[in-house]
């Protein structure tokens, strides 16, 4: 079934501004008086009235990621742009959206156009496309990129999620999809705290971002993350991470706003300085 959309410009630039969105981790303030966009499956984004962080920094973008990073060479373009024609149909299963920024048409299809429609479709809180479909290089998912600093990535394994802002660039610097991360099993979603923000990955792993500790996103996985949910995550006497993990004497430790947690081989994480059960530590 083809489906069009059209926006003016004047009306795209109306909306990015009420469309400032938390899924952009770079938006999200603490001490901001947040309002909301209501998503169609009853969730919402929270959207900050102020840009900045606790830290005095804007927080980080997820980066562009080139279309030559996949088996691209060859992408399937929609009819319009191939052909000219206005009229030509989208594929099967598929819609096309008209970018006024880029002077381009844009599809978006299947699992990635369900997730899209369910965060709002382009008067949403990722505005419209700025890349067709384009494949992984693992060569089996799919990715699209959209205006406010957004993705929605998909795997048959993963199904459709949205990732951006800060916490897409820690999973950047990671290697996306094919570093230790994986594909994104979840949304970009609230901390417990309702104003940090995190992605949940296939690698049993986390990444964290919250204006208290400043413009850069953070991963928790492995015994540390085990150790730390275990005793509450973020909303548990550690709280939230304030650095990646860090190799010590004999293991790794990581840093959060209230502690040290530390491992060596051969037992679980602990607090800094205490001894592990069995003396692994």
């Amino acid at each position: 079934m083809h489906t069009r959309h059209i926006l003016d410009s004047g009306h795209v630039r109306s909306r990015r501004i009420r469309s400032r969105r938390a899924v952009r981790s770079a938006l999200v303030v603490g001490a901001a008086t947040a309002a909301t966009v209501a998503l169609s499956g009853g969730a919402a984004l929270a959207q900050p009235t102020d840009p900045g962080n606790d830290a005095g920094q804007p927080s980080e973008t997820m980066p562009v990621r080139p279309e030559s990073d996949g088996p691209n060479d060859v992408v399937p373009q929609p009819p319009k742009q191939s052909s000219g024609d206005p009229q030509a149909q989208a594929l099967p299963g598929c819609a096309d959206y008209w970018n006024p920024e880029l002077d381009s048409w844009f599809m978006v299809c299947g699992r990635i156009l369900d997730k899209y429609n369910e965060l709002g479709g382009p008067d949403g809180a990722l505005g419209l496309p700025t890349s067709n479909e384009l494949t992984n290089p693992d060569g089996v998912g799919k990715r699209t990129s959209f205006t406010n600093d957004a993705s929605i990535y998909w795997s048959p394994a993963t199904n459709a999620h949205e990732i951006g802002g800060a916490i897409g660039a820690e999973w950047a610097r990671q290697g996306w999809e094919t570093g230790n991360h994986g594909y994104p099993t979840t949304d970009e979603s609230d901390a417990q705290d309702g104003i940090g923000r995190f992605n949940h990955f296939q690698g049993n792993s986390d990444i964290y971002w919250h204006p208290d500790t400043g413009p850069t996103a953070f991963t928790v996985w492995g015994e540390i993350r085990q150790a730390w949910v275990d005793s509450g995550a973020e909303g548990g006497r550690f709280g939230f991470p304030t650095a990646n993990e860090h190799e010590i004497e004999g293991g790794w430790a990581q840093d959060f706003q209230h502690g040290t947690l530390e491992w060596r081989p051969g037992g679980p994480a602990v607090p800094a300085g205490q001894l592990a059960p069995g003396g692994g530590n």
